[in-house]
């Protein structure tokens, strides 16, 4: 008991160390889911900025193509958003490089919690397996405790019959000591009527015999006090022996009723010759005093095998302590039992319930890393989705610098076609000054249709101007067209942009996006 209380003590050591690590690790991953969540809201956050980036960069871009068609381009306005769009698409590189490296940490974190989650659960099989055993151990108990029991009962009956013959054993002492009466008042009545004994010596040869008679009654009590010691002594050594002595025992009591039935019957008989002594006493009080002699003998015998008997009854009544006495020894350790079985089932109790609530917990931590492991494909989905947004923007960033350092390139060699046929026209202004043309000189002058200066967006510089102050309408139909945004891609990347936020957001945040 005092082991299996040590066992359970250990036990539920064990069960509150692995609840305490359980919490612990619990609130660890608690920790660290608040983290990933953190990071992915800004992560979002860092999304919905670089959508908004990428708009204003779709708005610059549209003006761009609107003010390509302006005659004056400024150069310096064109390389400031190109180092602009440069420095975002590196800035847009770093925080692609930092959601990597976020991804990968959140992708160890996972691993690490799959790999505890998996030790929790071998830990939780092993504490099934101790409370098998141990409720293995219980039955055990339970079993023994059940056969202790019937022990008892089994001791109880013995008890009972044990008992029984005491009490038929007691009322046979008391007839015993009852004919010792008999037989002293028969001394009495000898001693006043040796006179009687002496005259009638020839009746003392039939006295003889009934004497006889009796002494041979006497050997077969004692003989049947001998069997009945014997039987004792055979109870109780078969006493231990606790599945078969009931059967025997009920056996013995029978041939003991019948034994008792028997004795009785002798004690009639004797009674009887009782009557028939003192009848034949009363004949022969002038009888032989030598009788007086051998009756005294025999006297002497019946004392003797009275006080065998009374040690025989003084034995047996030691014998029915010691029994008594196991009796209660074994019924204190039934008792005893009886609290180690109340305290098994107290103990199993709590067990059962700790079992319960680590089974709960367990649960929770699964449904827990479920949800972790869940939350972690959808963001390692979104990271994908995310990361395929940010390549296409990076190509589309590329083409759009592509395209700008075109334009830049085509807008410088249009403003050098610009300046040259300036220097042109101004030097034919300064021939034009000397003289005046004739108007078919005018018409032969003026630009026709096909050349750069016949052009609507190119300006003429008319008398009286400067050649620097010289003003210039838009290009508006030949100049050099580059090829339109892909709206395409861009309504494509916002709609996955979309997506991607309205499935991610817990609170309606949508319409940020």
């Amino acid at each position: 008991n005092q082991w299996l209380n040590a066992e359970l003590a250990k036990f539920m050591e064990s069960c509150k160390s692995k609840v305490d690590t359980e919490d612990s690790v619990r609130k660890v991953l608690e920790d660290q889911l608040s983290k990933i969540q953190k990071e992915w809201d800004e992560t979002k956050r860092l999304l919905c900025l670089e959508q908004v980036r990428s708009q204003d960069l779709d708005n610059q871009v549209s003006e761009l193509h609107k003010q390509v068609g302006m005659s004056k381009v400024d150069v310096r306005y064109l390389t400031r958003t190109k180092a602009e769009v440069e420095a975002s698409l590196a800035k847009q590189k770093e925080a692609n490089e930092k959601l990597l490296e976020k991804m990968s940490t959140a992708e160890s974190d996972t691993c690490t919690l799959g790999s505890k989650l998996a030790s929790l659960e071998i830990e939780l099989q092993s504490l099934k397996k101790e409370m098998d055993s141990k409720n293995q151990q219980i039955t055990s108990l339970t079993k023994t405790h059940d056969e202790i029991s019937e022990q008892k009962v089994l001791l109880k009956n013995e008890n009972v019959t044990l008992r029984n013959d005491l009490a038929l054993l007691q009322l046979k002492v008391q007839e015993n000591q009852h004919l010792n009466q008999i037989i002293s008042d028969k001394d009495v009545i000898i001693e006043e009527k040796t006179d009687a004994i002496d005259k009638k010596s020839r009746e003392v040869k039939k006295l003889k015999n009934g004497i006889e008679e009796l002494k041979t009654v006497l050997k077969v009590l004692d003989d049947q006090q001998q069997e009945f010691t014997a039987q004792l002594e055979k109870q109780m050594s078969t006493a231990k022996e606790l599945e078969n002595i009931n059967q025997i025992l009920k056996n013995e009591n029978n041939d003991i009723r019948g034994q008792l039935t028997q004795c009785r019957k002798d004690l009639n008989e004797s009674k009887s010759l009782k009557t028939f002594m003192e009848q034949r006493l009363r004949a022969t009080e002038n009888e032989n005093q030598s009788l007086e002699s051998k009756v005294q003998q025999q006297l002497t015998f019946l004392t003797s095998s009275n006080e065998e008997l009374a040690s025989a009854n003084t034995a047996l009544t030691t014998r029915v302590n010691k029994v008594e006495a196991e009796n209660v020894q074994l019924s204190t350790v039934i008792a005893s039992h009886i609290k180690e079985k109340e305290q098994l089932a107290t103990e199993t109790r709590q067990l059962t319930n700790i079992v319960v609530n680590c089974q709960e917990e367990n649960l929770t931590l699964k449904s827990a890393l479920k949800e972790t492991l869940s939350k972690a494909e959808t963001y390692k989905e979104g990271y994908e989705k995310y990361k395929e947004i940010c390549r296409i923007q990076e190509q589309e960033m590329s083409r759009m610098q592509v395209q700008l350092s075109t334009k830049v390139e085509q807008q410088e060699k249009l403003i050098d076609f610009l300046q040259g046929q300036l220097e042109k026209q101004e030097k034919k202004k300064k021939k034009g000054i000397l003289f005046t043309p004739k108007r078919s000189e005018k018409d032969a002058y003026t630009p026709k249709a096909g050349t750069p200066l016949s052009r609507p967006g190119v300006g003429v510089v008319t008398s009286g101007e400067n050649l620097t102050s010289a003003k210039y309408t838009p290009v508006t139909k030949q100049t050099p067209t580059l090829p339109p945004p892909r709206k395409e891609e861009c309504v494509l990347l916002k709609e996955k942009s979309n997506t991607i936020g309205a499935g991610y957001a817990k609170t309606g945040d949508s319409k940020s996006h």
